[in-house]
């Protein structure tokens, strides 16, 4: 790099691959400078460094010539935020960690980028052959899984639906606290309390407890504890609205009566 590119921006990385395509560097300096965001796609990045893979872009890159060096850093298909004060305080977005359907990997950048734009516009998909890509398992009524964060350092999440139902981000779990620890690293129980919250606004009846083995573990033996479960849903009204459960151990998830 040289010239007035090289005074904004440091290096750009896109999978394991540091970029020095001038046109590609253009388009960033231009996000810098200008417009404020870039995409990261195939079309402002590629040629795709690692298809089929979900890769992370980091950019590294100065306000001012000769300034403090800053960082963004998003997976494929999020937006890069240029306009914070302080990139490195930037959190806010989602991370697609793996899709499944019917147990079979799904790589497809279409599919990828379906389930991002649902998670930031707090939408849904609906698990169809069409939707997830194709059809692994013809005849057989498939499951997909869906393992992700809605903030880059946040729990890893897992929500699940079965063909024919959808994957809702209008009404899933964002974090659940068991004796005042957030549960980062036990997806298996977030698909648990998204399932029974699923099948809630089907029939609104509480159908799972708060327990040890539901929630990965007893980290206070001995004790009945609290769990907090915040959520979103929405209402009778389509308003998505933040919910913060507190339970007790023993009690039924979910507390409340809410619609659909």
């Amino acid at each position: 790099m040289s010239g007035d590119i090289s005074q904004f921006v440091v290096q750009v990385t896109w999978g394991n691959k540091v970029i020095a395509d001038r046109n590609v560097l253009a388009k960033v300096l231009q996000a810098i400078t200008g417009d404020g965001t870039i995409q990261v796609t195939i079309e402002n990045f590629g040629p795709d460094p690692a298809p089929g893979v979900l890769k992370t872009c980091i950019i590294k890159f100065r306000t001012v010539a000769n300034g403090p060096v800053f960082r963004v850093s998003g997976q494929d298909f999020s937006w890069l935020d240029f306009r914070s004060q302080n990139p490195w305080d930037r959190r806010d977005q989602p991370q697609i960690v793996s899709i499944t359907y019917g147990k079979v990997n799904i790589p497809n950048p279409d599919v990828m980028e379906r389930f991002f734009n649902a998670m930031i516009n707090t939408s849904y998909v609906d698990i169809n052959n069409n939707n997830m890509g194709g059809d692994p398992l013809p005849g057989v009524l498939k499951t997909c899984t869906l393992d992700y964060r809605m903030v880059n350092d946040g729990p890893l999440l897992r929500i699940s639906a079965n063909e024919g139902e959808r994957i809702d981000f209008r009404k899933h779990i964002l974090r659940i606290t068991y004796q005042n620890k957030i549960l980062y690293n036990k997806p298996e129980a977030y698909e648990r309390y998204n399932r029974a919250l699923m099948d809630y606004f089907k029939d609104p009846k509480a159908t799972l407890t708060i327990n040890n083995q539901a929630l990965g573990g007893d980290p206070a033996v001995g004790v009945v504890k609290n769990c907090q479960i915040g959520l979103v849903f929405y209402d009778t009204l389509g308003v998505v609205t933040p919910q913060l459960m507190n339970l007790k151990e023993y009690q039924l998830f979910p507390l409340w009566v809410g619609s659909a």
